[in-house]
């Protein structure tokens, strides 16, 4: 591949690029009588040769660029080259850099071309693995070498040294002012923290005195010139990291670096698991393991993917009785009048949707960037971390304007919530709720003996919901509402008023489902008169008035049935309620006991 990066104006940009390429294998602070080479926007031109340490076996490139340097253009070639493009600014040959069998170079070319521009060109290997990412609006790219070629960079020129056999730089990627990039040491110890091969993560940290490592060969750490720790994972294995910090306190890591990216693999099985009812997920050290009490139509799939990933652990079992979804139902059943459901502005005789929409971060136009939950710390995928996750997180759907407003409409007395049941279910099975009462009916059989049987009156509802694999819910339900109606009455038996409505509908997993047109109405009929003379006929209607009101309202209901399982949050949330209510009633039955 061929990479270009160009510039409108690198005379003023030139001294924010660091191109170091250093090596890496294990940690030592810098000797006492040597300090540490200084690497910055402002000092470039202070590292040189004579700075450079003697005692490391592996180099990783660094290319700190500003995301304005870019657009870029990539191309394939043979053999592999990448190429950096500096305009305005002049070219100094101190000698010729070309090396072959140079780890992941092959060799390194710096030349002058036209109009006061130089190019940096790297020949690669066939087999060269590049990492890349964006961090606070920088292009960071990271290569994996053997050998030292520095090219120094200042704002008027770009000078090509010699190459040393074994040195080390401590490097520093640019940051905004303020900011500081990777993971929170303090956060993170006394855990396991994991990499791959090739990984580089940063360890931010307070001042620092001294760090130790068990095994120098498993991971690399160097100092960085605000104080954070760069890490850089050199082979699969576990290694220990204690750091000692300037108040006293102590930080230990365990660093698991495995060989292969087992975040990437960890996705990759999670995508061709996906939809399989009871799979779980866990990384174990290189391997993926997964767990379940499985359909045996499910098992025969995870073990087909389990043949495909060779990492794969499948110690999924089948489950001796068929097990199928459980699903749980929000329900609520609000009256409305006829002036407050116009002002909700929904056309109730359709489903909603359930639009959903949400605003995470990382507002830049870059293919690098990568977005991931700000208190992502320590992931099995270092690709998902955070590089640059702005405190900007939000979320917009429909449920929030409905809710505000049917609330709105209850303060008002517009709306009257009728009940909020709480329905759970097998998938194929049936959930009915009750609110209300019921009447006593006598009859008499044709031998003359008499029987009572009972009428239920109230709010009904009935839900046979049927769920897929794939998170889709047909629901059958049927609602009545009835009351008594004492103008009707039979032997002292009243009658009854009744509202039902039958619906069949389907939804996905968590979305909300509106059923209406049980319409009730209401006619009163109100008079005053004058005394005596309101009776008068005829004359009598100038001295009383009769006023008329009709009402109408109508009955509203909403489900969101949600498909769960023992470790849905929403049955942990509803046991922790459980637990509670039952803490309280054994608190308060010992102590009137005690009492």
């Amino acid at each position: 591949m061929r990479l270009f990066l160009d510039g409108a104006n690198w005379r003023r940009i030139a001294p924010r690029i660091i191109i170091a390429l250093a090596l890496f294998s294990s940690f030592a602070l810098a000797d006492e009588d040597k300090p540490a080479p200084k690497m910055g926007p402002n000092n470039l031109q202070d590292v040189t040769v004579s700075e450079l340490r003697d005692n490391m076996t592996l180099m990783k490139i660094f290319f700190a660029l500003p995301l304005e340097s870019t657009p870029m253009v990539i191309s394939e070639e043979e053999p592999p080259v990448i190429q950096f493009l500096f305009k305005n600014v002049a070219y100094e040959r101190k000698s010729t850099l070309t090396h072959p069998n140079a780890g992941s170079i092959r060799s390194v070319k710096v030349e002058q071309k036209e109009g006061e521009a130089v190019a940096v060109t790297l020949y690669l290997k066939e087999n060269v693995k590049l990492n890349t990412r964006v961090e606070h609006d920088q292009f960071v790219m990271v290569l994996n070498t053997s050998a030292q070629i520095e090219v120094e960079t200042t704002p008027d020129k770009v000078v090509e040294t010699k190459r040393v056999s074994k040195p080390k730089i401590v490097s520093s990627r640019m940051a905004r002012d303020g900011e500081r990039n990777g993971v929170d040491l303090e956060k993170v110890s006394g855990s396991s923290f994991y990499m791959f091969k090739g990984d580089l993560q940063i360890l931010r940290t307070s001042p620092v005195t001294q760090v130790a490592l068990g095994d120098g060969t498993v991971v690399s750490v160097s100092p960085q010139e605000n104080g954070d720790l760069l890490v850089v994972g050199e082979k699969a294995g576990v290694t220990m990291l204690r750091v000692w910090h300037e108040d006293g306190m102590e930080s230990d890591l365990e660093i698991h670096v495995t060989e292969k990216n087992q975040g990437a693999l960890i996705n990759n099985a999670a995508a061709l698991l996906s939809g399989l009812g009871g799979v779980r997920i866990r990384h174990l050290g290189e391997l993926i393991v997964v767990e379940g009490s499985l359909d045996p139509k499910v098992k025969t799939q995870v073990e087909k993917i389990a043949k495909a990933i060779p990492e794969l652990v499948d110690l999924t079992t089948v489950a001796d009785v068929s097990m199928t979804h459980m699903i749980h139902m929000e329900v609520k059943l609000i009256e409305f009048s006829s002036n407050a459901l116009e002002n909700l502005g929904i056309n109730w005789d359709n489903q909603i949707e359930g639009p959903r929409a949400m605003i995470l971060g990382d507002m830049i136009t870059n293919p690098y960037a990568k977005l991931a939950p700000p208190d992502t710390l320590n992931v099995p995928n270092p690709e998902a971390l955070p590089w640059r996750i702005d405190p900007m997180i939000g979320y917009l759907g429909l449920a929030t304007s409905i809710t505000s407003k049917i609330n709105i409409a209850v303060l008002n007395g517009d709306a009257y919530v009728l009940a909020t049941p709480t329905l759970s279910t097998r998938s194929g099975g049936e959930a009915n709720f009750l609110s209300g009462g019921e009447v006593p009916l006598p009859s008499t059989s044709s031998i003359g003996s008499s029987d009572v049987k009972f009428k239920e009156y109230g709010i009904k509802l009935s839900i046979k919901p049927v769920a897929d694999d794939l998170g889709n819910i047909r629901s059958i339900i049927n609602t009545e509402i009835s009351t008594l109606d004492a103008s009707v009455s039979v032997n002292g038996i009243p009658g009854f008023l009744t509202r039902k409505t039958d619906a069949e509908i389907n939804v996905k997993d968590g979305e909300t489902m509106v059923i209406s047109g049980l319409v009730n109405k209401q006619t009163s009929r109100s008079k005053d008169k004058v005394p005596l003379l309101g009776d008068i006929p005829i004359l009598g209607w100038l001295f009383r008035s009769e006023e008329w009101n009709a009402k109408s309202a109508e009955l509203v209901i909403f489900v969101t049935p949600k498909i769960v399982d023992p470790s849905s949050e929403i049955i942990k949330s509803q046991m922790k309620q459980g637990e509670h209510l039952k803490e309280g009633f054994d608190k308060m039955f010992t102590e009137g006991i005690v009492n």
